[in-house]
């Protein structure tokens, strides 16, 4: 707040006291690191899976594979990966 004092006058947070008005607890944080990072990763090969089984329906099964094995590099437990490589 002190390398912005327009934000602390918006949110009227007084920057000049010895303690900070903003409290965090840890409750207020639901997911940890490691849950988000399997959040996002888990998104990113159901992405490929996607596009994969699209390239499996249009008959383009090597290109599929691909796609299927990209989805198992970011995310090895993606069992629609697995599922989709099978089908292809």
């Amino acid at each position: 707040m002190k390398k912005n004092p327009n934000a602390s006058e918006f949110l009227r947070i007084n920057i000049d006291g010895q303690y900070s008005t903003i409290r965090l607890e840890p409750s207020s944080f639901s997911k940890s690191a490691n849950e988000l990072r399997r959040e996002q990763t888990h998104k990113l090969a159901m992405e490929h899976v996607m596009r994969g089984a699209k390239l499996t329906r249009e008959a383009k099964c090597f290109e599929a594979i691909q796609l299927f094995n990209k989805a198992l590099s970011v995310d090895e437990g993606c069992v629609d990966a697995y599922v989709g490589r099978g089908a292809a």
